[in-house]
């Protein structure tokens, strides 16, 4: 029953594919485009950071730190899983499915990445969420973006099956939830506030590559570690 009911929103969302160049070109743009995706919660930590949310200025900022970490190992997980548990390929890879496909999509994308969670789904929920901890209106508004930019868009153009996405938000809800909650980071997070102390120009500048590396979801570190690995192979 819960197989059919993930193939029924499946087709229900991909069955608008392939029909029209200019919306499949939007939906590509919105599943790709990092400005689009994750920019905007990565601007809402910062807003966090240095606005007043309550009369302990303290737990903004500490919200901020947490979720961004919350997000970071939410991914981290997410692509542990797609790489160590079984492979689930895409919905558009799946010939038994009948998927449409992206009009102008390349032949093979994504064909070498499982499917499930989705990382994408488990880092935008992740940051909702501590969003909706600082700010309910806000959060409200994140948790539609994670959902509507971030997620649905990748069901649409058969890069996600919906429990892919309903796994992967789960994954990035409970890891913010463990990490706002742990001892640990609350012990990072003062450390941090006394980094900044002694040198706010370094903590800044640490923080903009942190934030930045969240928003490209790390292209340019695993284009590194690729390329990495593959230097290795050749030399051993």
């Amino acid at each position: 029953m819960l197989q059919a009911l993930d193939l029924s929103v499946l087709h229900f969302f991909n069955g608008f594919a392939g029909e029209s160049f200019a919306l499949d070109r939007i939906i590509f743009t919105l599943t790709n485009n990092h400005l689009f995706k994750t920019a905007p919660f990565v601007a809402a930590f910062w807003w966090m950071w240095f606005t007043d949310l309550s009369p302990n200025r303290r737990d903004g900022r500490y919200l901020a730190f947490a979720g961004l970490g919350g997000a970071i190992l939410a991914a981290a997980l997410s692509r542990g899983v797609q790489n160590l548990m079984w492979e689930r390929p895409r919905p558009i890879h799946n010939l038994d499915l009948e998927i449409n496909t992206l009009l102008g999509l390349e032949e093979g994308y994504l064909a070498n990445y499982s499917s499930f969670p989705s990382d994408n789904a488990a880092m935008t929920f992740a940051m909702a969420l501590a969003i909706f901890m600082a700010s309910r209106r806000l959060g409200v508004l994140a948790f539609l973006w994670a959902l509507v930019v971030a997620c649905i868009p990748r069901v649409y153009a058969g890069f996600h099956y919906p429990s892919d996405i309903l796994g992967g938000a789960l994954l990035g809800l409970a890891v913010v939830v463990l990490v706002v909650r742990s001892g640990l980071t609350q012990r990072l997070f003062g450390m941090a506030l006394g980094f900044q102390r002694l040198s706010p120009g370094l903590f800044y500048a640490a923080g903009f590559i942190a934030t930045y590396q969240v928003v490209t979801f790390f292209d340019a570190t695993r284009e590194l570690g690729q390329k990495f690995t593959s230097l290795m192979e050749i030399l051993l």
